[in-house]
């Protein structure tokens, strides 16, 4: 998650952090809030460049 952060404002960060745990982890509902869970490293490397440039990270953070 780190190289989510690099080089760019925190508040970009947390951004991008949401898109990205949005599209690839899961979800669970606990006391009527939802949560995520960071997606598992096969799911990310099962991910295509273009799903990840669709989250506007950068090309190289997305390679």
């Amino acid at each position: 998650m780190g190289i989510l952060g690099q080089q760019i404002n925190l508040a970009y960060a947390y951004t991008l952090k949401e898109r990205f745990v949005k599209k690839y982890g899961e979800a669970f509902h606990w006391h009527h809030e939802t949560y995520w869970v960071y997606p598992k490293p096969e799911t990310i490397a099962d991910s295509k460049l273009e799903e990840l440039l669709e989250l506007q990270m950068t090309r190289k953070k997305a390679e």
